[in-house]
Parts: C-alpha cells; structure tokens; sequence
C-alpha cells in the first residue's frame, strides 16, 4: 500500500493535514498515513466551492496514525463514506495531560448524509468516532476501544441510524 509519511515535516502548531480533499466523488483507498506531524486526512469544501464541495467521496481502507490531532475529518459537504478505515494513536496533543491539546476525534466529521462504516479507532487521545452538526446518516459496524474520551460521541446529529457497533 502506498504511504504518506510526514515524518520531519512542519506541523504549523498542528494544523496542517498530510492529504486535504477538497473536491467531489474522489476514491482513496489503501494507503497508510503516518507521522504526519498535525492532522492525518481532511476532506472539506475547497477553496472555490463553500456550498456543494466536499461531498460524495469515499475513504475505504486507509490506516491513519501517530497524528497530532485528528485522525480523518470531514468538515463539509454530503453523502461522504468512511469504510474500513483504521485509526490509531491519533490526537497526541492530549497525551500526556489529556485534554489540553483540545477536542478531536479520531475520526470525525460534519455535513449530511455522512457513513461511518466498518471501521476501527483504537489507542487514541481523544473521542473515538465524533459526529458533529450532522444528519441523516449512518454509522454501523464499527469497533472502538481504548480512546481517552468517549468511543462514540454525536452531539446536535439528528435522524441517524446507529447500530451493530462495538465499544468496549
């Protein structure tokens, strides 16, 4: 599988990411995202479209780990999957005085329509799976275990379909 390694690269405090999509009906698969030295992979609207960019991509079976803050994110757009995607060691901010580093999660995301389906977030200094402002969507199958916060975490997430997860 290909990788993106960030080893040595300047964070800028953080909040730089190792692969940012900003475009619609992308496919990423198989590669494996490590040290990047902020935030691992960020699909978002694009520097042109704020309204309808950043949707209907799909992330499957990538490996996201040892990031500064977020693992994936998704901040915009509709109809995004995430499928058999692992995240680990994600949101070393936090480590070792949880919490102050901020909020993140391992993966997380924003927008509509999004699916969070078999994937695997483990070892992490922040939330598991985050939903945020989000509605009707689906996050199914997943398993999650030994994040500092809260394996699932959906704050203000409306009409979702939440089931057949495993957090321990």
């Amino acid at each position: 599988n290909p990788k993106l390694d960030g080893t040595g690269i300047d964070s800028n405090g953080g909040n730089n990411y190792m692969l940012q999509i900003g475009g619609n009906y992308n496919i990423f698969e198989n590669f494996e995202i490590l040290f990047p030295t902020g935030r691992g992979v960020r699909i978002y609207h694009g520097l042109t479209n704020y309204t309808t960019g950043g949707s209907n991509n799909t992330l499957s079976y990538l490996t996201v780990h040892d990031t500064w803050v977020h693992g994936i994110m998704t901040d915009a757009g509709d109809g995004n999957i995430y499928d058999h995607c692992t995240v680990y060691n994600a949101c070393l901010s936090n480590h070792p005085y949880p919490g102050s580093g901020g909020w993140g999660g391992a993966i997380a995301w924003y927008g509509t329509h999004q699916t969070v389906r078999y994937c695997t977030s483990y070892h992490n200094w922040c939330e598991g799976l985050i939903g945020m402002e989000t509605s009707y969507g689906d996050v199914y199958g997943n398993r999650v275990w030994d994040c500092w916060a809260n394996g699932i975490l959906l704050d203000q997430v409306q009409y979702y379909n939440v089931h057949d997860n495993f957090v321990y």
